[in-house]
């Protein structure tokens, strides 16, 4: 599949089942994410996978367009970590 294919078959997943997704597909969706390019690969991010109820209940509590996580059996949450970003200004990371 070329990957213009895949960009236009894309779609939006908002109904999940209740099944726990195997820890081999967590991995590997986090090794796909890590693959990502950064600048200067500096990989300014963190992954963090939510498995736990409780907290997909809280994340959907304050934030307005999760609502789908009441249904889905994990999360994937990327934090961006700005510091590690090159800042050309300063010409510092």
């Amino acid at each position: 599949m070329q990957v213009t294919d895949a960009i236009k078959s894309r779609r939006s997943i908002r109904k999940y089942e209740s099944k726990q997704i195997p820890e081999e597909h967590i991995r590997l969706i986090l090794e796909a994410a890590m693959l990502s390019p950064s600048a200067g690969n500096t990989r300014p991010w963190e992954f963090f996978v939510i498995e736990n109820r409780q907290i997909l209940k809280t994340i959907n509590e304050f934030h307005p367009y999760t609502r789908m996580l009441l249904q889905a059996p994990a999360a994937i949450v990327v934090c961006a970590r700005p510091e590690l970003q090159y800042n050309k200004e300063d010409g510092c990371w």
